[in-house]
């Protein structure tokens, strides 16, 4: 639920600045970055999530069922849906605003990278809101997120990653605009998927008649 998304986006950015003909929001080199990143710092520390409270709860899932849920595969079109809009609107307003092709790319990157950092934290509760998952039940969670802003700035600053990835340095504006747009993307997504359980729940105890 947390890769397919992130990777859907990133082809569909790239298939949406085809169809419509406008210069690529990012560069395949920098896909190859973004997927990097995402594969090691910020989806390895999923797997040291403690167990939701009520788990035991949950009735077992039957033999029949597909891996992948209608709504949680509902979520990873919405992320995906997200990141493109997310990362589309931020290149577009960067070039609108007068700023070179690299640096508005640069903060097209951040701006994919920043809304997965935004899905990571969401995805600490599957159905609930995820807050409620505990703000530091998971400290490689954080030490993820610590180590992805730090390559990312490595990557917007560096002068040897700006050569390397054709990458620009952004302003603080830049900056405010990505982290609206990714704050944006996870409340969203945490309504989404509280009411989308919801109507679940409701679902499987309608009385058959």
């Amino acid at each position: 639920i947390y890769l397919l998304p992130t990777n859907g986006g990133q082809a569909l950015t790239i298939l949406t600045a085809l169809v419509f003909g406008f210069e690529l929001p990012i560069s395949p080199l920098q896909i190859l970055w973004v997927n990097i990143i995402t594969a090691v710092l910020l989806s390895l520390p999923i797997g040291f999530e403690p167990a939701e409270a009520g788990i035991m709860d949950k009735k077992p899932r039957g033999h029949n069922d597909p891996l992948i849920s209608r709504l949680h595969l509902g979520r990873i079109i919405l992320v995906s849906i997200l990141m493109v809009i997310g990362s589309v609107l931020v290149f577009k307003i960067e070039r609108g605003n007068g700023i070179s092709l690299f640096a508005s790319q640069t903060a097209a990157v951040n701006a994919i990278v920043m809304i997965e950092i935004f899905f990571l934290l969401s995805m600490r509760s599957l159905d609930g809101w995820a807050h409620k998952a505990g703000l530091f039940k998971n400290p490689w969670i954080w030490g993820g997120i610590f180590a992805t802003i730090i390559v990312q700035t490595g990557l917007t600053y560096l002068p040897l990653m700006n050569s390397l990835f054709k990458t620009e340095a952004i302003g603080t504006g830049s900056w405010l605009r990505i982290i609206a747009v990714a704050a944006v993307s996870y409340f969203v997504v945490e309504i989404y998927k509280v009411i989308g359980h919801h109507f679940s729940v409701r679902k499987k105890h309608v009385p058959v008649r």
